[in-house]
């Protein structure tokens, strides 16, 4: 196995921990908002010599703004918690941005509840 291939069993296996969570949040926020932030936070293992996902951390809608760079590409978000105002802007690298029915270059996404979907329409009753 190559050092790519090696690299990409481990990110999968290391992602697969947080995919039920990843899917319920990302889907749920794409119907009410169009769009899913998560930042990435790492940490490096020393066993397996390299890092690892420690948590995929959902960002509120409401404290969070994508950002793009001059020609509209999407460059990362910032984010601005409420309890102290400060700015902080992530780059691209540690966020994973799930949007849905992007138009043009608008990574907001369009949200679905405005056109009468409710997220309890897509989850299954049992």
């Amino acid at each position: 196995m190559n050092e790519i291939e090696s690299i990409r069993r481990g990110l999968q296996t290391n992602l697969d921990e947080f995919r039920d969570e990843i899917l319920n949040t990302a889907l749920r926020n794409q119907i009410i908002f169009g769009w899913q932030a998560f930042e990435r936070i790492v940490n490096w293992d020393s066993d397996q010599e390299r890092f690892v996902v420690k948590e995929l951390k959902p960002l509120l809608q409401d404290f969070t703004y994508i950002l793009t760079d001059k020609a509209g590409n999407y460059a990362g978000v910032r984010n601005i918690p409420p309890t102290d105002g400060k700015q902080i802007d992530i780059p691209a690298s540690d966020i994973i941005l799930f949007n849905i029915d992007v138009i043009g270059q608008n990574w907001y996404g369009t949200g679905h509840e405005k056109a009468g979907l409710r997220y309890g329409d897509f989850v299954p009753r049992l």
